[in-house]
């Protein structure tokens, strides 16, 4: 079969699509419907989701973003907390989490709590779950819904479209995710959303400034969400300039400087500076050295969290290994495959199959080889090498040259389906909380060979 040719039309195509999505959008909200911690008694299901929901609370029920009391009730004391002298001149806990998403957060809680009297306080529960199909439930479906349209546009077959839409909507840790608060998930989101919209104004030589705007709001959202997306904010402003500069400088870079300065401007308010607190994280005498801090007690400290001394075993455990992206999702290779493959593509794919190849590279540089070791910790229990996941919208499109390849051929496809079973079975396992070790690693730790 020609993978050029199309055999069933582009409205069946969709109604497969729209099946696909609807299945994954409805066993998700169930998901998110059901979603409590281990001992039922509240919605959180980590210290760092505990730590994000504290600082929305705080700022619209009470006013302010200092988290002691909020974390003197039940189920919402978090280790993932900073204390430094508040305006008052008196020491106060806060989220050591960015509060830049936390308070675009605050935004749909402030009118949940305004017209439906709904409070995070006494309906956690509620209140929680409503939010969480707001900010990760109808944002990653939009995406979904932009991922068939690019499938459509591209020159495949039948089954490499329907392949990739059943991996976006069933094989990525973007779907585990969805239960928790967390800056990952809408950070793949803008980054997708920001590679369309520039890719679209590269292919039309030109396009209106609402689309500019587009491209440099979500890049640099994506950005603020994710410190290695500022590649992405990078690459894309550097294409866009290359062929409209003064639409970019306008449209794109006010939106993205916009977003840019709220991000500083957030840590400022809260913080009285500009710096984030994750500055402050090594630093003895600083926001995370106060009386029973986990993060300055060695004897608290457990498991990845002790940090992995030696960078070539994290690397190799990022990608190979328990935490690995190709032994957890090896769908993936299909994507490294699609990216050697670049060079049978047009000007513009090449172009994108480049990019994302390097900002993949940047990240995985950032993380492995230039963080010290408290850092190589894999982000903590964690079912996956969350710092990554910003990238799995270009990685599904980089696997459509690949697949091109295998349709044609039975053992082609059988390889392929077995590689999306492998992905599915590891996105599935910690459905219930995504903020569990992979399934991997626990089979290495029950059988003693990681300690």
């Amino acid at each position: 079969m020609d993978p050029s040719q199309a055999t069933i039309s582009p409205k069946m195509r969709y109604s497969i699509y729209a099946i696909l999505i609807v299945a994954s959008f409805s066993t998700h909200l169930g998901r998110i419907a059901n979603v409590s911690s281990r001992d039922g008694k509240s919605p959180f299901l980590s210290a760092n989701d505990r730590s994000r929901w504290a600082t929305v609370a705080a700022w619209v029920d009470t006013g302010t973003f200092e988290i002691d009391e909020i974390m003197q009730r039940p189920g919402w004391n978090t280790i993932d907390k900073v204390r430094h002298p508040g305006r008052d001149g008196v020491p106060h806990y806060y989220s050591s989490k960015p509060p830049f998403m936390s308070i675009l957060v605050a935004a749909p809680y402030w009118v949940l709590h305004r017209v439906a009297g709904i409070s995070l306080l006494t309906q956690p529960f509620l209140a929680v779950r409503m939010l969480l199909v707001v900010c990760n439930l109808v944002p990653l479906t939009i995406v979904f819904v932009l991922i068939a349209k690019k499938l459509e546009e591209a020159t495949l077959g039948d089954w490499s479209r329907i392949f990739v839409m059943a991996g976006a909507t069933w094989g990525t840790f973007l779907t585990t995710f969805v239960v928790t608060l967390n800056n990952h998930l809408p950070a793949a989101c803008c980054t997708l959303i920001a590679m369309d919209a520039t890719d679209r104004i590269l292919r039309r030589g030109g396009g209106p400034l609402w689309r500019f705007g587009i491209a440099g709001l979500s890049a640099a959202l994506a950005a603020a969400l994710e410190l290695p997306a500022l590649g992405l904010l990078v690459l894309t402003a550097c294409f866009l300039a290359g062929q409209q500069p003064l639409r970019t400088v306008f449209g794109f870079g006010l939106p993205a400087l916009l977003v840019i300065g709220a991000y500083f401007g957030a840590n400022y308010v809260v913080h009285d500076t500009w710096q984030p607190a994750y500055a402050q994280r090594h630093t003895v005498g600083g926001w995370y050295d106060y009386p029973g801090s986990y993060w300055f007690d060695p004897s608290k400290l457990a498991g990845v969290d002790r940090g992995e001394p030696s960078r070539a075993r994290y690397g190799f455990h990022v990608l190979l290994g328990h935490h690995g992206i190709l032994s957890l999702t090896p769908m993936w290779a299909l994507s490294l495959a699609g990216t050697v493959l670049l060079i049978t593509q047009d000007r513009t794919e090449r172009r994108w199959r480049w990019a994302t190849t390097l900002l993949t590279l940047a990240c995985l540089t950032f993380y492995v080889m230039l963080r010290p070791t408290a850092d190589r910790n894999y982000g903590g229990v964690c079912s996956g090498f969350r710092w990554a996941f910003w990238l799995i919208g270009p990685w599904l499109l980089s696997m459509l040259p690949a697949l091109q390849r295998l349709e044609q051929r039975v053992w082609g496809r059988c390889l392929a389906l077995i590689l999306l079973a492998a992905s599915v079975f590891s996105a599935s396992v910690p459905m219930s909380n995504p903020w569990t070790h992979p399934w991997i690693y626990r089979v290495a730790w029950e059988c003693g060979w990681i300690r």
